[in-house]
């Protein structure tokens, strides 16, 4: 078949057009996608998720302020660290950057306006390998009480990872960067079958564990001294039981890092200032998780199967109701969001 010169070379410009103009296309493209830089942005870019909760939901760009992540090397040599805060981490494409040479990494995230509650070395130096440095530890008195003197709980405190991550220098890549809220917060309402007001004054309510050394390996709990949590907020107030009756009671809210359901050591009291006697000695994790839902559903129709301890990573927000019969607590109302359990003869 034969072709002339002139469609050939007609068949070529045409082709050089096309090629020009999808390259051209791709160029535009990198810079639409990539935050309008005008070439395309090599690297590596971490998004954030906290979906990690009761809700099922990304909570992230309403809940962490700030965002610290740290690098290391697949030999454990710390590489480099980044912090950003503010409005910018509430756009829907926030996007953490990084430029790193060919390798495998890992990400250590520390998230929260933390500073005023919980403290941790700042790694800076290349030759440091140890990741066991990262730990955060809640900050407590010298008689290791936590005692909140602005009415406010522990500022929370997020962690999260990325492990054995590899990386292509002259690569676009992105990867997402999931989050665990470790603090929580406690609402104890205590009230007198008899209807008689308890007063703020009457007894020493505090909450005892040693869950304020947190792992920056796994998020996991180390080795602590025993602290006293003092409540953050205390005040006399009506309160709705499960009878539905309104009775006038003690309301004493509390703060305090991750829970473990297999921790025998956190604790709730609350001690007779007259007499000296601890008349609520309660096992706050052991009970908790103990009676975690092992299915949840969400608005969504969706039905979540559960463990204990995930349960209590999920949620962050307890309410336990205690009942006073005769000098001793008889029975206890637990809420958990929409769900509420009642347990009977408290004498644990």
């Amino acid at each position: 078949m034969f072709i002339s010169i002139s469609k050939y070379a007609k068949a070529v410009r045409s082709a050089v057009v096309l090629a020009a103009g999808l390259a051209a296309f791709l160029l535009s493209s990198c810079s639409t996608v990539w935050d309008d830089q005008a070439e395309c942005d090599f690297g590596l870019q971490i998004r954030f998720r906290y979906d990690y909760n009761m809700s099922f939901g990304d909570a992230f760009a309403a809940q962490v302020g700030r965002v610290s992540v740290y690098v290391f090397d697949e030999n454990g040599i710390f590489v480099t660290e980044k912090t950003e805060e503010g409005a910018m981490l509430a756009e829907e494409g926030y996007r953490m950057k990084f430029e790193l040479p060919d390798g495998k990494y890992r990400f250590i995230c520390w998230g929260g306006k933390y500073d005023d509650s919980f403290i941790h070395h700042k790694l800076t130096d290349g030759s440091t390998p140890e990741v066991e440095l990262l730990e955060a530890l809640m900050v407590r008195n010298s008689d290791n009480e936590v005692k909140f003197t602005d009415g406010q709980p522990l500022r929370s405190l997020f962690w999260g990872q990325i492990e054995d991550l590899e990386v292509k220098a002259r690569s676009i890549q992105e990867e997402t960067l999931h989050l665990m809220k470790l603090t929580n917060q406690i609402k104890v309402n205590l009230v007198n079958s008899s209807g008689e007001p308890i007063s703020t004054d009457a007894f020493d309510f505090h909450l005892k564990g040693s869950n304020g050394r947190i792992s920056a390996e796994d998020a996991g709990l180390l080795e602590d001294d025993l602290v006293k949590f003092h409540p953050y907020h205390l005040a006399e107030r009506d309160v709705l039981t499960d009878t539905r009756a309104t009775r006038e009671g003690v309301t004493a809210e509390f703060s305090c890092p991750r829970i473990l359901s297999d921790d025998k050591e956190l604790r709730l009291h609350a001690i007779d200032r007259g007499t000296g006697k601890d008349v609520l000695d309660f096992p706050v994790a052991a009970c908790l998780a103990s009676y975690a839902p092992s299915a949840y559903e969400t608005a969504d129709g969706i039905i979540h199967f559960i463990d204990p301890q995930e349960f209590l990573d999920r949620s962050d927000l307890f309410n336990l109701t205690f009942v006073l019969t005769e000098g001793n607590w008889a029975s206890v109302d637990i809420q958990v969001l929409a769900w509420s359990m009642r347990i009977q003869n408290v004498n644990i």
